[in-house]
């Protein structure tokens, strides 16, 4: 092979792993922003509902990280397995199955974790009343996990077909849904009851069990993605 040849080989794999990347890597900052948004408006209420609320994403953070790094080793093995061989199809939905699995395994003491995080905020020394309102939020909040999970999972699935921007456009959607439910639910706007820090935990939970839906109405729909019958069995 020429140094020409060796030369236009590299541009055409940069170019396609920059196809694929691109969404990917805008689709991880405006997930960054629905979080954010939630905490703009929470700031609202007041300094100590602030303070709550962010403790309580703070405590979330480490659990989150463990998860969706069990989530990720999927990514890598539906890749390698397409790689192989393009028709796979039983080893992606195998592996993505077993990522459905370690969810159900992980999830409830998670759970159980968030839903006493006011005990573990008053153990480091947090004020009764912020710790109150701090596992007010998460209890609404928390279940806000299973639907990003999924939907993390679903996004290593699209993306080892090379299918990144849907996630991004979604992502991009979940922005102004989540603003929109977050807002009526917390200020309690078009009728809805005012909930203040409950109403920014179920906003999120909503939002991500709405957006997550949709990528698997998406994954069920689309020719391409179909035969794999993810959800099969």
């Amino acid at each position: 092979m020429s140094a020409s040849d060796g030369i236009g080989v590299w541009r055409g794999e940069l170019r396609a792993m920059s196809t694929l990347a691109w969404p990917l890597i805008l689709a991880n900052v405006t997930q960054q922003a629905i979080q954010a948004t939630d905490v703009l408006l929470m700031g609202r209420l007041g300094a100590s509902q602030l303070a709550a609320a962010t403790l309580a994403l703070n405590l979330t953070f480490t659990f989150n990280v463990f998860l969706l790094g069990l989530m990720t080793a999927a990514s890598p093995m539906m890749a390698k397995a397409l790689g192989q061989r393009f028709n796979a199809v039983r080893d992606v939905r195998r592996t993505f199955r077993a990522g459905l699995w370690l969810l159900m395994f992980a999830l409830p003491p998670y759970w159980l974790v968030l839903w006493h995080a006011g005990t573990i905020m008053r153990a480091f020394g947090e004020s009764a009343s912020l710790a109150q309102q701090g596992q007010s939020f998460l209890r609404a909040y928390m279940w806000c996990t299973a639907p990003w999970l999924l939907f993390q999972l679903l996004r290593n699935f699209v993306a080892a077909l090379e299918r990144p921007r849907v996630v991004l456009w979604l992502s991009l959607a979940g922005i102004g849904l989540n603003a929109l439910l977050s807002w009526s639910l917390i200020f309690g706007h078009f009728e809805l009851p005012r909930l203040g820090l409950i109403g920014g935990g179920l906003g999120s939970t909503l939002t991500w069990l709405l957006i997550s839906g949709a990528l698997v109405i998406f994954v069920q729909r689309d020719r391409r993605f179909r035969r794999f019958h993810l959800f099969g069995r």
